[in-house]
C-alpha cells in the first residue's frame, strides 16, 4: 500500500463511555495561543516558530519558546498579510461557499536553537504518524488554519497521482480555525479518502518532536 505522508501546511472525537458514566470532553486547542509539553526532552532551550510558505513568500505566523523542561508556547499572529495566503483548493467535485476565500495552514513548530533548525514538533495521533505520515485508518494530525474570509468547504477531491483522495467538510471562520486531517477510510481497491475536517480535537492528540 502506498504511504501517504502530508505535512500540509497542512480529528474526529472518539466517544467512547461506559452506560452512565461522565464522558471526558478534550481541551481545545486555542487559536492565540499553543501551549504543550513534551516527554522526556533533552536538548535544551530553543525558540519555536511556525511558518507560512508560498512560492515567492515567507512569513513567522507563531512564535515563542521551548524551555529546558520541554514546555512550550507560542503565541499566533492574529493579523496575516495577504501576500502569504493562497486560493482555495478547489476540483469539480468539491465546493467552497465562497470561492473568493484565501487561506494558509501549518502543522508543525519548527525549533531552533542558535538560529539552526534542530526539528520540528508535530501535534499528531501518534509519534509514529508525527514522523511517518497517515498509514492506518484513525491517523490524524493537528492543523492550524488561517482563513480571511468564512467558508466552508465540502466533497471530494482526488489527489493527482496518488491514490488518494480528500474529503472536505469543514465550517471556517474568518480568522484561525483548528482542523483535523484524517485518513478516514482505505476501500477494497486501496483508495484512501483523507478527511479535511473541523471537529473536536481527539483526547489522543499529543506534541511529538521530529529531527
Amino acid at each position: 500500500m502506498k504511504k501517504i505522508v502530508l505535512f500540509l501546511s497542512l480529528a474526529v472525537f472518539v466517544f467512547l463511555a461506559a452506560c452512565g458514566s461522565t464522558p471526558t470532553i478534550p481541551v481545545q486547542p486555542d487559536t492565540e495561543k499553543i501551549v504543550g509539553s513534551l516527554q522526556n526532552w533533552q536538548l535544551g532551550a530553543g525558540i519555536v516558530e511556525a511558518v507560512f510558505n508560498t512560492k515567492s513568500k515567507q512569513a513567522i505566523v507563531a512564535a515563542g519558546n521551548i524551555a529546558s523542561s520541554g514546555s512550550f508556547t507560542a503565541t499566533i499572529n492574529q493579523t496575516i498579510a495577504p501576500a502569504v495566503l493562497l486560493d482555495m483548493a478547489a476540483c469539480t467535485q468539491s465546493h467552497a461557499s465562497d470561492s473568493s476565500a484565501k487561506m494558509n495552514q501549518y502543522s508543525t513548530l519548527e525549533v531552533k536553537q542558535n538560529n539552526k533548525l534542530i526539528g520540528s514538533l508535530v501535534y499528531a495521533s501518534s509519534e509514529t504518524v508525527a514522523k511517518d505520515g497517515l498509514e492506518k485508518v484513525g491517523d490524524f494530525f493537528v492543523q492550524y488554519t488561517y482563513t480571511d474570509k468564512a467558508v466552508n468547504l465540502s466533497g471530494d477531491c482526488p489527489i493527482g497521482g496518488t491514490n488518494a483522495s480528500f474529503h472536505y467538510d469543514a465550517k471556517l471562520k474568518k480568522g484561525w480555525n483548528i482542523v483535523i486531517f484524517k485518513l478516514a477510510e482505505i476501500d477494497n481497491n486501496g483508495l484512501q479518502v483523507l478527511d479535511f475536517s473541523t471537529e473536536d480535537v481527539p483526547p489522543s492528540a499529543e506534541w511529538f518532536f521530529v529531527e
